[in-house]
């Protein structure tokens, strides 16, 4: 089980930075890039809107 978790942690890991190992078809790493720009699309705008909240929250705003 420890070892399947740091396999797909790995994964992950990889997924976040952009890089795909494996030796996929063309439609798959179009699939692949755009879901990896929509997972850093959301971290980003999560990121801007929660530091907009916590600035209103310590300017009283």
């Amino acid at each position: 089980m420890k070892t399947k978790a740091r396999y797909y942690f790995f994964l992950f890991k990889w997924f976040l930075i952009g890089k795909n190992h494996c030796d996929i078809p063309p439609f798959a790493k179009r699939y692949f890039w755009v879901l990896h720009k929509a997972l850093w699309i959301v971290i980003t705008l999560s990121l801007v809107f929660s530091l907009y909240a916590l600035l209103n929250a310590v300017n009283g705003g």
